[in-house]
């Protein structure tokens, strides 16, 4: 009785396990390709959307449109069929008196196509500021993760829209903005208004301790260019702090390249604005806007920075070692660089040159240095000269709507080299004591991967990444640290990334 108990018990558990190994095969197929013998599961058709949509205003009836993918250069018969396209005013939605002539693709990218009308566009009806230019039906490229085609393109099951500006003198104005954006400079995290976060702080060989980075920019101080600003870096244990407190004033000049083709821009732009321009006055100046800003097309950078400042540098908290420092630094500013959607973009920020000048305000005592020997040599430390170089390079995509976890995903690249003309004090941070550092060079190099979260108001929370390695003054410590943590920061830079 008890060997038939036992043999029913174990039918029951092994059909059991049959039925959830079932279960989870079938879940599995979904994430991965079909096994031989096992029903597939259709694939869902990417969501693929127009990137930008660039109106030739020397003709007014030409459309170079570009998309988010490549489409399948094998599907002519789906793809640029005129009859694929409808063009309607917005907000009438009535259709263009125009017709498509001729759909075909624009250079040798297969991401751009080119729009081209039998006659030149006419709004359908007055009060059309816009055009809408829809794809009934579309085939783009299929690839795998490596970029390499899978043979089979994807149909897609929807219409996919774009909107531009009516008429080329609505155009011009669009583009106008865009260039008086070139005159901006665009903001770095230590540049923000508020950047503060808090994390966890790991090294080698060491717990995970707690820490904080702060970056505080005031607004102009009065005088164009002029603001205070405050810097620091601090953990809780010796082994993964930089001790980097920075605190002082900096006056900043930037020289904007085209400066002329701006002014020209601008003068063309009071044109269309002046309620007594003619329509004529008003078409010439557009055709003018959109001449001048093509200048600005395959520009790199974007203009230089002239910064001059006065700063203590000192130990975030401690000030056992502190230094009085004049600063000027000359930075190559490059413009926002779209990466295939208007929604994400790149830019990068180079500095050639930097010079840091100053005197060793207060030192460690005697008896906190690692000896005899070394407390004699630091007493004797009293000028600092540094030569400064390095860059930022940032990547990032902002979530163009109010939905999703995260507004906005950042990935910030720095690298600071510093060149010591004289000897400066450091800290042993396996001794825990102070010594002098030998003049030479000194690298910092910093890594942040930021995940802001969907928010309103010119402050949003995010989650933040960060490693770190090499010294910063004023006592350069070797540091080597992987830092996770929460983080908020102002948005009152990202004005300038609108393309």
């Amino acid at each position: 009785m008890r060997i038939t108990s036992r043999l029913a018990l174990s039918c029951v558990l092994l059909l059991c396990l049959g039925t959830v190994v079932a279960h989870a095969q079938t879940t599995a197929s979904v994430f991965s390709a079909p096994t031989t013998g096992a029903l597939p599961v259709p694939t869902p058709t990417p969501e693929y959307k127009i990137a930008a949509i660039d109106p030739d205003s020397r003709t007014n009836r030409e459309f170079q449109i570009r998309f988010d993918a490549p489409l399948d250069a094998r599907q002519e018969k789906v793809n640029f069929v005129v009859s694929n396209v409808t063009i309607v005013g917005l907000p009438s939605n009535k259709p263009l008196t125009a017709k498509v002539e001729r759909v075909d693709f624009l250079g040798g990218t297969h991401t751009e196509i080119e729009i081209i009308l039998d006659s030149p566009v006419a709004a359908p009806n007055s009060g059309d500021k816009n055009l809408k230019i829809c794809f009934n039906k579309l085939s783009f490229a299929a690839e795998d993760n490596a970029g390499n085609s899978t043979g089979e393109p994807h149909v897609t099951d929807k219409p996919i829209c774009g909107e531009t500006p009516t008429t080329p003198v609505d155009v011009a104005v669009r583009k106008a903005k865009q260039a008086e954006l070139l005159g901006k400079t665009p903001t770095t995290s230590d540049e923000r208004n508020i950047f503060a976060s808090g994390f966890v702080s790991t090294g080698k060989d060491t717990k995970p301790q707690g820490g904080a980075a702060v970056n505080l920019n005031s607004k102009d101080l009065g005088v164009e260019g002029l603001t205070a600003f405050l810097r620091l870096k601090k953990t809780t244990d010796d082994k993964t702090d930089p001790k980097y407190l920075e605190l002082g004033i900096n006056q900043r000049r930037v020289a904007v390249f085209r400066r002329k083709t701006k002014q020209q821009i601008k003068e063309q732009l009071d044109i269309i604005n002046d309620p007594k321009s003619s329509a004529e006055a008003r078409k010439a100046a557009g055709l003018r806007i959109n001449q001048l800003a093509n200048k600005y097309k395959n520009d790199l950078f974007g203009g230089l920075i002239f910064d001059f400042g006065l700063k203590l540098e000192s130990e975030a908290l401690k000030f056992n070692v502190s230094n009085f420092v004049g600063e000027s630094m000359l930075q190559i500013q490059s413009r926002t660089l779209s990466l295939g959607s208007p929604n994400s973009g790149m830019r990068l920020r180079l500095v050639p040159v930097g010079i840091e000048v100053g005197y060793n305000l207060s030192k460690p005592e005697d008896g906190q240095a690692v000896s005899p020997q070394q407390a004699a040599l630091i007493k004797g430390l009293d000028w600092i000269a540094r030569y400064k170089f390095g860059g930022t390079y940032t990547l990032y995509y902002q979530n163009p709507t109010e939905t999703g976890l995260f507004s906005r995903i950042e990935l910030e690249l720095k690298a600071a080299g510093r060149y010591l003309f004289f000897d400066e004090a450091t800290f042993d941070k396996a001794k825990k004591l102070y010594a002098v550092t030998e003049k030479g060079f000194k690298p910092w190099y910093e890594a942040n991967l930021n995940l802001f979260f969907m928010s309103k108001g010119s402050i949003r929370p995010g989650f933040k990444l960060t490693f770190n390695r090499g010294g910063l003054p004023p006592v350069f410590t070797d540091t080597r640290t992987f830092q996770y943590g929460f983080v908020i920061e102002s948005t009152e830079g990202d004005k300038t990334e609108k393309k």
